[in-house]
This record gives structure tokens, C-alpha cells and sequence, in this order.
């Protein structure tokens, strides 16, 4: 009868059960799935049903699918993952005993699930129509994804305990700045991870899944200078224009011609990206406008159409290129790991930055470079410059520029 009136949504029949002694543990008859009553309440949004039977002394560390020994199935959900929608049922259960670090059968914790919960469902107010009709309302979600983390961390959820694999402050939404702050202050952390002996750093690692709240966050934190590792930080913020993230990493110790495993630096990003703005901060910053990108067994690229570009143009033994490429491979593995891609063209080694804004044609990234100091007649390791890039191009207001340019030089 418990098992009826709680699928009915009868709190105060509930309640009525439940003083004459009914089990609060009873099992939900009615439900498809086997599991207890609280968990049958809490999986139907039943809160105030949920808050009778845990009153009434229901084990909270309960299931929304349990196997015949009454634990979480495989698709069972520990029902404490859905209890943060009410935070007085929540406290509730835990008071009760309920584990703020459980997990379902996958290792995915209560944290970890309310950090995800935007990725696995509608989140967020939406609109509501009867069907057939205009009548309609706005209906706003129920998981408040941050009082969920907030609940969560002051019950003693760990905020480095990995859920499915990942750590709480990896799974952040960057939208989610309240909760991305409450597990920074709880000492949340991201390990360093490494590619190929090349290390990438926790700002370098949100900087680069284009995550630069927490970036700057994580920034905003650090007391002193940032270690080299922090570098692709640079790299993705020269790429995409994050003007006060490349300030605020050099202003920590982060040389703006830090070298990438290519000997590629930030210039090289932002001006391959066409973007001018990033090119004149980054030259303000002492950037060195004419920096190269390393000899050619360094930058050799992979596919079979530049490996003949590149025999070509300087004759090496196709030993020679197939060793180029075994190496390479191990330096794509460090760009794979930081998320970004080298900033390369077809033009081999020794390339400069106005060599790359050369080569995509941009005239403002190429003015920008040129004013602040850029050599036209610098030479790529094929023997190229600037303007020979230009000229095998047609690009002739390229040409235009750079001549006009190069007659000051």
C-alpha cells in the first residue's frame, strides 16, 4: 500500500502509512525498475514524499536500479546524485548517512554528475505549449547546478575524487563560474599532463578546450612565475585573441617567445589566425618579430603531397624525409595532447611570422608585423622570402606592400 501511495504522489497518505508503521524501506511494487519507495520519490521528483520516508528512517544510500542484493545496478543512479534539487531533502539524507563521495557502477560520482548535468540533459528554463495549442509557459530547471556543487562540497564531497575517469574541475562547465570557484576554494586541482616529455600545464590545459574562465582563474591564483609548461596557454590565447590572458601570462613570468617543440612562438599563432589586434599586443610585449620556426627535420610536414613539396625543394634522400617524419610524429603527439595544431604552411623550415601572414594572404597582419620591425628579406630554409612567397602567389597588393617596404629596409 506505502509502494501505491508514494507512485500516486499521496504525501500526506504517505505520511499517515508511515506513522502506523509502515516500512520505509519497502520496495516500489509499482515501479518498472527494482528499487526501494525513497528511491522510486526521489527518481519522480516526489521531494516532499522523499522527505517523509527519510524522516520515517529510510536508508538514503539507495538506488534508482538495484540488483536482486538490493545494490546499484548498472544503470542504477545513486539516488544522493539527484537529491541536490531540494537542498533540505539533500541535507536530510545526509544527516541521515547518506555518502556525499558515492558512486554508480561506472565510478561516476555525485560531483562529477552535477558538473555534468548540462551535458546529459535540457538545461535551463524552456518553454512548455499544450499540445495542439499556443498556450504555453516557461518552466525553470530544478537542478541548480551550482547550489548542487555548493551542497555537495560543504557535505565532504571530495573535489579531487575522479568521476569516471575525470577530475570535478575538468568536468566544469566554463559557464558555470560560481561552481568552477566553490572547487578551486575547496582546493580543486588539474594534473599536469605529459606528451612525449612535453609537459602541459593546468591554465595551458583550460586555455587550450577553450575554457578561459577557468584559465584566468586558475591564473588569477598563481602566486609567482608560471613554469615554461604553461606555454600552449600563450599559444591558444594568441590564437584566439584573448587579449588580457597573454598579458596576464607574460605579466607571470611567461616569455612571449617562449618556443613551441616546432620552435614556433605566439607570433607565429596569431598571425597564421589573421589577427592583427594580437600581433600589435604581442609586439608591445617585446615579442621578436622576426623569429623562426626550427630547421626543416623539425617541421617536415606529414602528408604525402608536402613530403614531395618538401624533396623538391631541397633534395633530400627519401631516407632523410621518412627519418623527418618519425620525428614529427613524435611532436604532433605533444600538439594532440595541448589540443592546438603547429602553426605551419608548405614552407618548410626557418619561417618567420610575416612569412605565415604572407602566405595567407592578410595584408593587415603583414602591415602589423612590418611596423613593428619584421625583416622582409629573411630567408626560409628553402631559400624563400616574404616577397618571393608573394610573387609565387600573385598576390599583388601583397607585393605592393612589401616592396614598398622593402626599398626602407
Amino acid at each position: 500500500m506505502l509502494a501505491t501511495a508514494v507512485n500516486n504522489r499521496k504525501t500526506n497518505l504517505v505520511k499517515l502509512l508511515l506513522e502506523k508503521g509502515a516500512d520505509p524501506n519497502a520496495r516500489a511494487t509499482t515501479s518498472l525498475m527494482p528499487r526501494s519507495v525513497l528511491a522510486d520519490a526521489v527518481m519522480m521528483g516526489q521531494t516532499d514524499v522523499a522527505k517523509e520516508l527519510v524522516r520515517a528512517g529510510a536508508n538514503p544510500n539507495v538506488c534508482s536500479n538495484e540488483d536482486a542484493g538490493g545494490k546499484c545496478a548498472s544503470d542504477g543512479l545513486p539516488v544522493i546524485f539527484l537529491a541536490p534539487m531540494d537542498p533540505e531533502l539533500f541535507r536530510m539524507m545526509v544527516a541521515k548517512g547518506a555518502n556525499p563521495n558515492a558512486e554508480d557502477m561506472h565510478g561516476q560520482t555525485a560531483l562529477g554528475y552535477a558538473l555534468s548535468y548540462r551535458t546529459h540533459h535540457e538545461y535551463g528554463p524552456r518553454e512548455i505549449c499544450q499540445a495542439g495549442t499556443t498556450n504555453c509557459k516557461v518552466i525553470k530547471e530544478q537542478f541548480d547546478i551550482t547550489a548542487a556543487v555548493r551542497l555537495l562540497l560543504d557535505a565532504g564531497a571530495n573535489p579531487n575524487k575522479k568521476s569516471g575517469g575525470k577530475l570535478p574541475l575538468t568536468m566544469a562547465d566554463d559557464s558555470d563560474h560560481e561552481a568552477i570557484m566553490l572547487l578551486l576554494d575547496k582546493g580543486a586541482y588539474m594534473e599536469i599532463l605529459s606528451a612525449e616529455g612535453e609537459q602541459i600545464g593546468p591554465i595551458s590545459q583550460a586555455a587550450t578546450s577553450h575554457r578561459y574562465f577557468l584559465a584566468s582563474e586558475l591564473l588569477r591564483r598563481t602566486k609567482g612565475k608560471l613554469r615554461s609548461d604553461e606555454k600552449w596557454a600563450l599559444y591558444a590565447g594568441a590564437t584566439e585573441g584573448k587579449r588580457d590572458l597573454v598579458e596576464a601570462l607574460v605579466q607571470h613570468g611567461i616569455d612571449p617567445d617562449e618556443r613551441g617543440p616546432l620552435g614556433e612562438t605566439a607570433l607565429h599563432y596569431a598571425a597564421i589566425n589573421g589577427n592583427s589586434a594580437m600581433v600589435k599586443r604581442l609586439l608591445a610585449l617585446g615579442a621578436n618579430p622576426n623569429a623562426q620556426t626550427d630547421a626543416m627535420p623539425q617541421v617536415v610536414a606529414l602528408s604525402s603531397e608536402a613530403l614531395a613539396i618538401l624533396l623538391a625543394l631541397t633534395k633530400a634522400s627519401e631516407a632523410q624525409m621518412k627519418a623527418y617524419e618519425a620525428q614529427m610524429r613524435i611532436k604532433q603527439k605533444k600538439y594532440a595532447a595541448a589540443g592546438l595544431s603547429p602553426p605551419l604552411g608548405i614552407w618548410g623550415g626557418k619561417t618567420t611570422p610575416l612569412m605565415l601572414a604572407v602566405a595567407s594572404g592578410d595584408v593587415e597582419v603583414a602591415r602589423a608585423l612590418l611596423d613593428g620591425g619584421a625583416k622582409i628579406s629573411t630567408k626560409s630554409q628553402q631559400g624563400l622570402s616574404a616577397l618571393d612567397i608573394a610573387n609565387r602567389q600573385g598576390n599583388h597588393e601583397m607585393e605592393r606592400l612589401l616592396t614598398g617596404r622593402y626599398k626602407v629596409e
